[in-house]
């Protein structure tokens, strides 16, 4: 299994050009179905346009093309906004933002992760 947090780490200290094309997942469904084909558990970013943290690792993760390749080989990642899904951000225990969870295959809570805010 992928250690998620060694990946996030990775992931912060990658730095590329922008990306044009987000490799996002729009929905749960989509997410859970890909990764029962790829084998590939689903990463599950919990975020708010209010929150300065999530406006960092958008700016200085997502954007980048390296970072992202490296979460889409791993991962099958889905945005999640708190705001207008709050019914999945308490069945996973956020209280902080950004969060990230990772769910196998089936559903199942493998691991989370509090991302930092600075």
């Amino acid at each position: 299994m992928v250690n998620s947090k060694l990946l996030w780490a990775e992931a912060f200290s990658l730095a590329a050009a922008p990306i044009a094309n987000s490799p996002w997942h729009t929905d749960l469904e989509a997410a859970s179905a890909a990764s029962v084909i790829s084998q590939r558990p689903v990463l599950l970013v919990f975020y708010a346009h209010w929150s300065e943290g999530c406006k960092r690792i958008e700016s200085d993760v997502f954007t980048s093309a390296e970072a992202m390749a490296l979460l889409t080989a791993c991962y099958e990642p889905l945005r999640v906004n708190v705001d207008q899904q709050p019914n999945l951000a308490k069945k996973h225990n956020v209280s902080h933002l950004p969060a990230a969870v990772v769910l196998g295959p089936d559903g199942s809570s493998l691991d989370r992760f509090d991302c930092p805010e600075t």
